[in-house]
């Protein structure tokens, strides 16, 4: 009996059934997808409003569906005296699971979401107690000694721990996080990366400095195995299941530190869940990874709109690469040595999705000295962008100023650190709201941090609204299909656009500005 096996909401058999499962790490949910989280997304709330002591009003929490199909005459048999009827499972044909992130208001069992992978949690078991050890050993007092014990015991309990995890596919093969991370790049603990941010900020040479190792192979990140895609993916190989697409999302309040929002999809992290899914999804079709669909096609709708004997000026369009991947994908540098010259190149980078204006060097000479310029800030930079919805409580111009970092374990998502990030900022003037609700903003970064401008956008100490299209800091939003028919965005790419540069030429000395804008 499949007690958490959810019947799709009503409307889903308007919607085709995807041809390929979803790629987790940078994607729009399917509308069955959305159909699904916007019943799991109610349930938690009508939950939160009878537990105002449960942790979703502090912190927040990610929540994840999978919707599946059933193998064969493999039975679903809900329990007529307390849920669907046994008929109408079988005249379904589609179905979904929901999960949350590790536990929920310290509990990994809550009715219709699917337990751990493996449940470690309590409290009198050994995992529990050793890590309360673990935890005495911290704080000021504690000795060198000590926090080398810390540091032995806490490795051992993670293998210990992550070798009671047997992760399934769809071809039956069952790994362990230890047997998949064997061969990782060894990624640091979060406590490891800010040690290291700090001695950075004092000065001191990193660039030779280890941290410990192990011997047994890379240990996997804290937390690995507890996320929302391997706790679904691993009920339904269990339960053989078919997994047809899938979307994690937020729910509660926002964290300091990450861009979240209540109710928005965010892509799976890839600290832990890149190399798991890697081996969960092994004899599953998936979509195409979206830095591989920027193609040398989708370059040739770059657009030149000033050439001279030193420098281009082009219109990138979303969706292609600024600079090679290591995954691959047609990019602007390959474009440039095709179409410019051999020793053609960007002088600065967009965003893959981001779309505008970018300064092409056809010299070494030319591009030394245009990075000099972008360095010294001498080039002005606009950018427009359209937002899901106008901000609330905030004012229609201002700057908005945030330190951030890199997420060290989910590259390449930045975060918010007030202790180590670097600081940002991006004047803002809000320039009207759109008749489908969401807003028209210009943006005049003032520093060129990764994802500055997305993150601002998103973030709640920015403007708290993320820009429509946006698949790495939550937009989902959609048009009407009539929209669509009249050429008008449908929220397929990012909307975000630069849609203006002004600076001096940096040979002649003589000033461009080019202004080439796209939304209105």
């Amino acid at each position: 009996m499949h007690t958490n096996l959810h019947i799709l909401p009503a409307g889903w058999e308007q919607y085709p059934a995807p041809n390929l499962f979803t790629f987790p790490f940078a994607y729009r949910p399917h509308p069955w997808t959305e159909l699904a989280a916007k019943e799991v997304l109610s349930s938690v709330h009508t939950y939160m409003a009878h537990n105002p002591q449960s942790e979703l009003w502090r912190t927040g929490k990610m929540f994840g569906v999978l919707v599946v199909s059933r193998h064969g005459e493999e039975a679903v048999t809900g329990d007529k005296s307390g849920g669907w009827h046994e008929e109408q499972a079988y005249a379904a044909q589609y179905f979904y699971l929901a999960a949350f992130s590790a536990l929920l208001d310290g509990s990994f069992y809550h009715d219709g979401f699917v337990p751990p992978v493996y449940d470690w949690s309590a409290p009198d078991g050994f995992f529990r107690r050793e890590e309360a050890a673990i935890s005495a050993l911290r704080g000021d007092g504690v000795s060198a000694e000590q926090k080398q014990e810390r540091r032995q015991r806490s490795r051992l309990l993670q293998r210990r721990l992550f070798g009671e995890y047997h992760l399934l596919n769809s071809r039956g093969e069952s790994a362990t996080p230890l047997e998949i991370f064997r061969n990782e790049t060894q990624l640091l603990t979060e406590e490891e990366y800010f040690e290291r941010r700090r001695l950075i900020e004092q000065g001191v040479d990193v660039s030779n400095m280890t941290f410990e190792t192990d011997s047994a192979g890379t240990l996997p990140p804290s937390g690995t195995g507890d996320c929302c895609a391997p706790k679904l993916l691993q009920y339904a190989f269990k339960h053989c299941l078919k997994p047809v697409c899938m979307g994690e999302f937020w729910i509660g309040a926002a964290p300091k530190r990450e861009v979240r929002s209540d109710g928005a999809f965010y892509p799976a992290c890839s600290g832990r869940c890149k190399p798991l899914l890697r081996h969960m999804l092994a004899g599953i079709e998936v979509e195409t990874n979206p830095l591989l669909l920027s193609t040398k096609k989708l370059a040739e709708q770059t657009k030149v709109v000033y050439q001279d004997e030193w420098l281009a000026v082009v219109i990138k369009p979303s969706g292609l690469l600024s600079i090679p991947a290591k995954d691959g994908g047609y990019s602007l540098v390959d474009w440039a040595a095709e179409h410019l010259g051999a020793s053609a190149a960007p002088a600065h980078r967009l965003d893959q999705d981001t779309s505008g204006l970018v300064v092409i060097c056809k010299d070494r000479n030319t591009l030394r000295l245009m990075t000099e310029l972008f360095e010294k800030r001498k080039v002005e930079k606009h950018y427009e962008a359209v937002l899901t919805r106008m901000p609330v409580d905030k004012p229609s111009s201002g700057v908005i100023s945030l330190p951030l970092l890199k997420n060290p374990l989910d590259n390449p998502r930045q975060m918010v650190s007030f202790e180590h990030g670097k600081q940002s900022q991006t004047k803002y003037e809000i320039r009207k709201t759109r008749a489908d609700g969401s807003c028209l903003v210009d943006f005049y970064p003032l520093t060129g941090r990764t994802h500055q401008l997305r993150i601002h956008s998103a973030h709640h100490l920015g403007l708290g609204a993320p820009i429509v299209g946006d698949r790495l800091y939550g937009s989902t939003k959609k048009q009407n299909v009539k929209d669509a028919e009249n050429g008008v965005e449908d929220g397929s790419e990012l909307m975000l656009h630069a849609a203006e540069l002004t600076f001096p030429h940096p040979v002649t000395g003589t000033m461009l500005h080019f202004h080439y804008p796209k939304f209105s």
